[in-house]
């Protein structure tokens, strides 16, 4: 059975809802209306925001309205208040402008600013937000400057303070380097906005840094992910009673003795050698010998020597001579020069020739280097006996720099020579020379440009020598842009003249084009295209052909890099086929951090012996490979690579593994150097390269500091502080030697041995300062000579050093820390200085577990620790105190740093 209501008893209900429900929804309704911005950002450069909101009363009578704004962390508010009060007329409107302040640690992420309004009980919250730039900035403050190791010490702690003063979460690495300890440590941290932290960092001394340890410095560098670094050093100074600046007493010379040894398939070969050089007062002899290499039918090398003596003017050389610069020369001789003022030098050298075939020339040169002028001018006269060509030559050579300035370059040459004929038919006229090189560079423009030309008939290595090299570069933006021309003839090659008699070698060629290089952010473009033209008798060289390079080099930090270069040919129709010819060099290595992978392509065409030289083929090769390098325990560097290549040659796939191995000690001078390059396959190869040839190759290095006993160098400083119990400051008998005292010789701290006794041995001559400013191992007495003292050293001396009674200052430093800090500060280390009314300061450092004394004189002084090493976070409770030591002897003063810092969050690998 189905109801059924009348229109009538509806309209009734829905009335009556109505009626009802309106004053329920009536009370959402806020008798004001409120407009404002729903954000703002500062800029770098904007210190204040503002938002002006409008607040319309929607009453008909006037109101009193309550505004509350919270600000939040980070920012100021800094008008209008935090609670105000606003009456608006009926109907009316007003603007209340919020103005909010940046901090310097306010944060560069969007942060709400909470603003209620209301009246009568009403209210509504709005919010709008607020953001500042992002900024990257830390400061770093070092609580450490001196670490001081006593008896068997061997932790270094470290303390440094750093905190971020920028507005985005930081982080940090800090490195702790040493070279002369051969020390790298790295602790990575991060930092939120305003916070700051104190790493306590501790390096443990290995058996060998100790050994080593006098006085050495670690720096510690604090950087960011933007770069940006600040750098400290804290000096680590062990305390001994003994030390020698130099190995022996007497003046010693180093002596280098070093080998190596070669095996490349089945061929060996090995050497030997030694050098070393003497140093006098006002000179130094310099010798040296090397066998030749042994193990081959080599009949090109001799063992070869040379001793050269050399003061302020002189320089007289005897042994070995090879020289290129008019003939090349290889023989036994000597040269003597002389200095009689700055820019000026004299010399005259000769030479005679071995028993090594090709080898037939006796030489004697003559040259005189002076300035006339602000001209520097070079002349040389060269002789030359060539007993196989039985002919005498003679070159007469000048060269002038008539412009010398930075920017701004001219030299110019000219020479004469001939060539007499002792035997044989044939006559050669005069010869001569002559040529310019200039350079300039400008702030947009730059000029190069250089010719020479040396007729047929000039002697020498450098008979019929044309060359001509100009470029000239404009700069465009963060490059420049450039045209060149280069040529050169080269008709007489060393070779021809001297070992195989042959101009296999000679090559001529022209060159022109354009270039273009843009500079990058760690990086560098370069690309050049144009004509090249090239006469080779031997060789598969292209004679003419359109060339493109390209050359894309591109660091990223430290990390790794990427370096491309591909240097291309083109000849669209080459010899009597009209064939199209292209030839490459492609190079390809990408690096990142100890690893990376190189790849090279090649292509170069093949031709045949005729006058023509017709093509042939392509000789190709493809080899690509990754590679890395490596430093173990940081004397040991290795670099281990992988190849795989196929050469068209013999249409084979190679592979081949080697690397390097080299290790370094400079400490006793034992150096050794290893290469290798091993084929996976053992098939032999028609290839010419020998790829498939196993090659080792091994050099090894000593050095030794030879003493000359003859000639004593060096002295010792024997130090005895005793206590003077008369006052006279005379060793007496029966006043006994103070153990374990320490004292500061230029900068090098020594603590006296268990019989008082501090040896300074083989040091040079001259004045060494004493410094009792720091000493803190006994308490309770100072030097009756006062702090500081010098003593002249030029022989061995022993200084009676003597000891008064002192007054003492000491005290406990402790560290409080509130309740979430989870800090590591440690109270050890802390340096505390206490400085007398006419400035003179006395310091010392805190022990392990915080205590501390000074031995000073009678005297008011203001004891103090260093405020630049605190801030607000971790600081002193109180900074210095007055101490009166007139008629007391000894002072009780302790210190409290309160700690507030937080936490370091280190950084953990994500799990993947």
């Amino acid at each position: 059975m189905k109801y059924h209501l009348t229109h009538l008893p509806r309209f009734v209900m829905l009335l009556g809802f109505i009626l009802v429900c309106a004053p329920l929804f009536a009370q959402d309704k806020l008798p004001f209306a409120v407009t404002l911005k729903d954000s703002l950002f500062a800029g770098k450069s904007d210190q204040f925001l503002y938002n002006n909101i409008r607040l319309t009363n929607l009453e008909g009578l006037a109101t009193d309205f309550s505004i509350r704004i919270s600000a939040p962390e980070g920012w100021r508010l800094l008008a209008p208040g935090k609670d105000i009060k606003k009456h608006v007329d009926s109907l009316g409107a007003t603007v209340v402008t919020i103005v909010m302040m940046k901090q310097q640690t306010s944060p560069a992420i969007w942060l709400p600013v909470k603003v209620s309004i209301g009246s009568q009980n009403k209210y509504k919250e709005y919010v709008f937000y607020v953001k500042a730039d992002p900024i990257n900035d830390f400061s770093v403050t070092s609580l450490t400057s001196v670490v001081q190791l006593q008896g068997t010490e061997r932790l270094v702690k470290i303390n440094t303070k750093v905190r971020n003063n920028g507005t985005v979460d930081g982080k940090y690495i800090t490195t702790y380097k040493s070279n002369e300890l051969d020390l790298r440590q790295s602790v990575p941290f991060r930092l939120h906005p305003g916070m700051d932290t104190v790493i306590s960092h501790t390096v443990v001394l290995t058996d060998a840094q100790w050994n080593r340890l006098t006085s050495e410095r670690i720096d510690i560098t604090v950087a960011d992910t933007t770069g940006t670094s600040y750098m400290d050093l804290v000096e680590v100074r062990k305390l001994q009673h003994e030390l020698k600046d130099h190995p022996s007493k007497f003046n010693t010379f180093p002596l280098i003795i070093d080998g190596g040894f070669t095996q490349w398939g089945n061929q060996s070969t090995y050497y030997a050698g030694v050098r070393g050089d003497v140093t006098f007062d006002n000179s130094k002899l310099m010798f040296f010998y090397r066998t030749k290499q042994y193990g081959l039918g080599n009949n090109l090398e001799r063992n070869v020597f040379g001793v050269d003596y050399m003061t302020h003017r002189w320089d007289l050389y005897a042994g070995h001579m090879g020289d290129y610069k008019y003939f090349y020369t290889y023989g036994t001789g000597g040269r003597v020069s002389f200095k009689p003022d700055s820019g000026v030098v004299f010399s005259v050298s000769g030479s005679l020739h071995n028993n090594i075939p090709g080898y037939t020339n006796d030489n004697a040169t003559a040259s005189a280097q002076f300035l006339a002028g602000k001209v520097q001018i070079l002349s040389a006269v060269s002789a030359n006996h060539d007993t196989g060509y039985n002919m005498n030559s003679f070159v007469f050579a000048n060269e002038a720099q008539v412009i010398r300035k930075n920017n701004l370059k001219l030299l110019l040459n000219a020479g004469i020579g001939h060539d007499y004929i002792l035997k044989g038919p044939g006559e050669r006229d005069m010869g001569y020379a002559g040529g310019y090189s200039f350079q300039y560079n400008g702030p947009r423009v730059s000029i190069y440009s250089q010719m020479q030309y040396n007729s047929d008939d000039y002697p020498g290595i450098m008979r019929g020598l044309r060359i001509q090299s100009h470029t000239f570069t404009v700069k465009a933006g963060s490059g420049n842009i450039g045209a060149f021309y280069q040529y050169n003839r080269n008709p007489v090659t060393t070779l021809r003249d001297t070992v195989y008699n042959t101009d296999f070698l000679t090559y001529n060629y022209e060159k022109y084009g354009l270039v273009y290089n843009l500079s990058l952010h760690n990086g560098s473009v370069s690309l050049s295209g144009g004509g090249l033209q090239q006469t080779g008798i031997g060789g598969n060289t292209l004679p003419e052909y359109i060339f493109g390079e390209v050359v894309y080099q591109q660091r990223f930090g430290t990390d790794g890099g990427i370096y491309f270069s591909s240097e291309n040919g083109y000849n669209p129709s080459y010899g009597n086929n009209n064939k199209p010819i292209f030839l490459t060099t492609t190079i390809l290595t990408a690096s990142y951090r100890w690893m990376g992978i190189k790849g090279y392509y090649q292509q170069q065409p093949q031709f045949d012996r005729t006058d023509t030289k017709e093509f042939l083929n392509y000789q190709q090769t493809v080899l690509a490979g990754p590679f890395v390098n490596l430093i173990v325990l940081k004397r040991i560097r290795a670099n281990l690579f992988y190849n795989i290549s196929k050469s068209l040659y013999d249409n084979s796939i190679y592979n081949l593994v080697g690397g390097m191995l080299s290790y370094n000690n400079r400490n006793n001078g034992f150096s050794i150097t290893a290469n290798a390059t091993i084929p996976l396959e053992s098939a032999p190869s028609q290839a010419p390269n020998g790829i498939n040839q196993k090659y080792f190759n091994v050099i090894l290095s000593k050095k030794f500091n030879v003493p000359i006993f003859t000639n004593q160098k060096y002295f010792t400083l024997n130090l005895l502080p005793f206590f003077d119990v008369n006052g006279n400051g005379i060793k007496d008998p029966g006043e006994r030697l103070i153990p374990n005292l320490e004292i500061i010789i230029n900068n090098i701290p020594f603590i006296s041995d268990a019989n008082g006794l501090i040896a300074y041995k083989h040091i040079d001559p001259g004045t060494y300062r004493l410094d009792f400013s720091q000493t803190k191992t006994i308490k309770g007495i100072i030097p009756a000579t006062g702090l500081y003292q010098t003593i002249p050293v030029s022989k061995d001396i022993t200084i009676a050093l003597p000891f008064k009674k002192s007054s003492v200052i000491s005290g406990v430093l402790s560290i409080k820390t509130d309740a979430i800090s989870s800090s590591r500060l440690h109270p050890e280390n802390i340096k505390v200085s206490a400085t007398d009314v006419e400035g003179v300061t006395y310091s010392t450092l805190t022990d392990i577990k915080g205590n501390y004394f000074l031995n000073v004189p009678a005297g008011k002084y203001t004891v103090s620790l260093n405020p630049e090493a605190f801030t607000d976070k971790v600081k002193p409770k109180v900074m210095s105190y007055q101490t009166d030591l007139t008629k007391n002897m000894e002072s009780k003063i302790d210190f409290e740093i309160i700690d507030k810092s937080r936490e370091i969050k280190f950084f953990t690998p994500n799990p993947k």
